[in-house]
């Protein structure tokens, strides 16, 4: 499965019907590449009308824009970017530990994550989850790009390639659950996903088995 941060693009151009060419690169060719092409020296990024934009967060705007999923009220739409600068933030939090060489004091970092950190951020997700009582979705009465980013961050994290986060982690967060089921039945995202990932896996560059 693909990691959130380009996921979310993907996604919100398919939902609206924009076509768009979806380049994907190794391992090897992301560290061989990023320097000279990539804005601020990192993935993902994209091109639109031969200039570059990074950051997930500006990426999904616009994405969400073009394809039609941005709220039409500006509050709503700033609740859309606050979820997904979480999303960001929480991925951070983690990816400390993915630096982290030594075997023991990684897991030490993912057990702090597994008891304290992620039941946190999962109690905050949730909690805007239902202060939007409206069908399940994290804004307005259908999906946004919020919705997507947490559905595909979530995965991710329960993917069992990051080493001591159980596949379960969130289970006692009823309404997420039902959130993660709720985009996972939506016929969209079915099609999408049967499409490209029947037989593929997370990249390795989001993984701690590189």
């Amino acid at each position: 499965m693909p990691f959130w941060r380009a996921e979310v693009c993907r996604l919100a151009l398919f939902l609206g019907d924009v076509p768009f060419e979806d380049i994907r690169l190794s391992y090897r060719e992301l560290l061989a590449t990023a320097g000279p092409i990539a804005p601020f020296g990192q993935f993902p990024f994209m091109e639109v009308d031969g200039r570059r934009i990074a950051y997930t967060g500006a990426m999904a705007r616009y994405c969400a824009d073009v394809a039609g999923l941005t709220p039409e009220s500006k509050s709503e739409a700033a609740q859309v970017d606050m979820i997904i600068e979480a999303c960001s933030e929480l991925t951070n939090v983690i990816s400390v530990s993915m630096r982290e060489e030594d075997r023991e004091k990684k897991m030490e970092m993912r057990s702090i994550l597994r008891e304290a950190t992620l039941p946190k951020w999962f109690s905050y997700l949730e909690l805007q989850l239902k202060a939007n009582k409206s069908n399940g979705f994290f804004v307005g009465d259908k999906i946004t790009v919020a919705d997507i980013a947490v559905w595909r961050l979530l995965g991710w994290i329960t993917s069992g390639l990051l080493d001591g986060i159980p596949t379960n982690v969130y289970k006692n967060f009823h309404a997420l659950t039902d959130h993660q089921e709720r985009l996972e039945s939506d016929s969209k995202i079915r099609e999408w996903m049967t499409n490209h990932y029947a037989a593929s896996s997370y990249s390795p560059t989001v993984s701690d088995k590189r």
